[in-house]
């Protein structure tokens, strides 16, 4: 099973490959704000890149849904905070010098 920690781990080292470099990344199990932050420069731009990851299974050894895949209702409640990360990040104040 894929836990979060692994997604991210495998889209920063994709990242990185592609020149990426990686500002801020999720390292614990509990955390606010996006799980990754990369930029890189292209034509005199900087490109920002915020990643919100989600694994196959909770990611939280002591939870009782440990190692069990997510169900139906859990998945729309994932996907559903993705689409509200997703809003709150295009709703942020744009820079001129940076691509979203």
């Amino acid at each position: 099973m894929l836990l979060e920690i692994d997604v991210i781990d495998a889209v920063c080292k994709d990242l990185e490959e592609r020149g990426y470099v990686i500002i801020n990344r999720k390292k614990e199990i509990k955390h606010s704000g996006k799980d990754v932050i990369a930029k890189k420069t292209n034509s005199n731009k900087d490109i920002r890149l915020f990643i919100e990851a989600i694994g196959e299974t909770s990611s939280d050894s002591s939870s009782k849904r440990y190692g069990i895949p997510f169900d139906r209702s859990q998945i729309k409640v994932h996907i559903s905070e993705l689409l509200f990360a997703t809003a709150e990040t295009l709703s942020m104040p744009k820079l001129d010098e940076y691509i979203y």
